[in-house]
């Protein structure tokens, strides 16, 4: 089973918050694109090192391009043996990782489609019209995790649009349908550069997570979306570290694990990951568990702006891959790097 896939039936009872649209709008093919790949060690120092906390090195790469489009990559899941991401101006994009023993090699065939608006059109090449933070994807119950995905569920941050579109040739296209579920928590984001940069879901429920906005307690603010009706929780995270991704890792159990970033001038980027999971009370109130961190890591070690989160299986094995948004600047890196969970 692929944890990163959402069964159909579960988002069912949640299909009522979506606004209807109209779903004949232009299909535009997947355009190739040329991607390089350049492999970096986890520790430059000391290239045999291969574990940081609960975390097992399984390669990583510096991914360049020449067409312009490529950067900015966010929110990223697996999908039917590729890695499906949004970027911050738009454009969706499908690469096929290229593996060797379990380790991560190198990079084949890399796509690209630009998405589309409620209005059918492509996305303005303004930031501000198209940032895209995150990405879930929907795949047909019926094949229990076995099939490629049939629809992705992508946010956009500035206005905090929550939209689901079609999978098209591997990527979302067509008009996507509005989804309504918890607007108004929504709305208290808008016209930031802080809005919903992670959400997950799965059978009957779907967990949202803000980059800024904190709750009274000084938590990350969520919200948990179920079939009984919206709930505010706090991620009480600790330290100076936001949300970036989530996944969802046990969906019997609730659990979720949550990458985060952080930058401070003269100390570089850092990455940490996160596992918790929800409860639900016999009065139907949902608790958040304890935080737990995996793992920690920045410099010295190959590190970047981490913000996308994908998780697939290998047998009994859970893998887990990581992406970093360079903002398009020349100071930054896209770092592409695959990890197992372990212990």
């Amino acid at each position: 089973m692929r944890f990163s896939l959402i069964r159909l039936a579960a988002l069912l009872p949640l299909a009522a918050c979506a606004t209807p649209t109209s779903t004949s709008a232009p299909t535009v093919e997947p355009e190739a694109v040329l991607v390089e790949a350049q492999p970096v060690p986890l520790d430059p120092a000391d290239p045999t090192r291969e574990q940081v906390g609960a975390l097992r090195w399984r390669g990583g790469l510096v991914l360049t391009s020449a067409d312009k489009r490529f950067g900015g990559l966010s929110g990223m899941r697996w999908d039917a043996g590729r890695l499906v991401l949004v970027s911050d101006e738009g454009d969706a994009w499908s690469i096929q990782p290229r593996e060797a023993h379990g380790r991560l090699i190198g990079v084949g065939d890399a796509r690209v489609r630009r998405l589309n608006g409620a209005d059918g059109r492509p996305l303005p090449r303004i930031k501000e019209l198209s940032d895209a933070e995150s990405i879930e994807l929907v795949s047909d119950p019926a094949c229990r995790g076995t099939c490629p995905a049939t629809h992705a569920i992508v946010s956009l941050e500035t206005d905090s649009s929550l939209w689901r579109y079609r999978m098209i040739g591997g990527l979302p296209g067509g008009i996507p349908e509005a989804l309504t579920e918890g607007a108004a928590w929504r709305a208290r984001q808008s016209r930031t550069n802080g809005g919903v940069e992670a959400h997950a879901a799965g059978p009957g429920f779907r967990l949202m997570v803000s980059e800024e906005m904190r709750e009274a307690d000084g938590g990350a603010s969520a919200l948990l979306v179920t079939e009984a009706g919206e709930q505010r929780l706090s991620l009480r995270l600790g330290g100076v570290f936001v949300p970036t991704d989530l996944v969802l890792l046990d969906a019997s159990a609730h659990r979720f694990l949550l990458l985060q970033r952080n930058y401070a001038k003269g100390r570089g980027t850092w990455t940490r990951t996160a596992r918790f999971a929800l409860a639900r009370g016999g009065d139907g109130h949902w608790s958040v568990g304890p935080v737990e961190t995996l793992a920690t890591s920045g410099p010295p070690f190959t590190s970047d702006n981490m913000e996308g989160l994908a998780i697939r299986r290998e047998g009994r094995r859970t893998m887990l891959y990581m992406i970093s948004d360079d903002n398009f600047s020349k100071t930054q890196r896209t770092l592409l790097m695959k990890w197992e969970l372990v212990g």
